[in-house]
């Protein structure tokens, strides 16, 4: 009598990309990947570890796939045909994610330099003299920061869309 594998196995794994839970060597791979992505994001905050984690765990399933490509080839090949292996095709998806995940960190060329012009701006605001505006002005300005704060702290991410 064959005794069914244990629970959590990994016998059929071919190169890890689709794990779904991550051996203590596997994440402890993950962390170093998280400490090294977290110096070289341009912004340092409480909010951007769940970015960081994500990124960090793309990389390693990215890294795997490639070793186990470089290992068995870009090609399955038959005598009479020839097509990619499915492993190549979910690494070129998952750079695209990479890249994504990338640019919402600040860490392209692109995301970094608009990243920069936001805070750039958000410095000019802080350093504006408030006592150059008229009392109408002033009063406008109460108005919409009071309608802002109506909307609870999602609003933004509804504005941005």
């Amino acid at each position: 009598m064959v005794l069914p594998p244990p629970a959590g196995n990994r016998r059929a794994q071919k190169h890890g990309a689709f794990v779904l839970r991550f051996t203590p060597s596997e994440q402890a791979e993950i962390a170093e990947l998280e400490d090294q992505i977290r110096e070289l994001v341009p912004v340092q905050s409480p909010t951007i570890e769940p970015a960081v984690s994500v990124l960090a765990t793309q990389v390693w399933r990215y890294r795997s796939l490639v070793g186990y490509v470089a290992e068995h080839g870009l090609h399955v090949a038959r005598s009479d045909r020839e097509r990619l292996r499915p492993a190549v095709v979910h690494s070129l998806e998952l750079e695209k994610a990479i890249l994504g995940t990338m640019r919402q960190l600040g860490m392209t060329p692109r995301a970094a330099a608009e990243l920069n012009l936001s805070l750039v701006k958000l410095e000019r605001a802080r350093e504006f003299d408030w006592n150059r505006l008229t009392k109408r002005e002033r009063e406008t300005y109460d108005a919409l920061v009071e309608k802002a704060s109506s909307y609870g702290d999602d609003w933004g991410d509804d504005a941005a869309a």
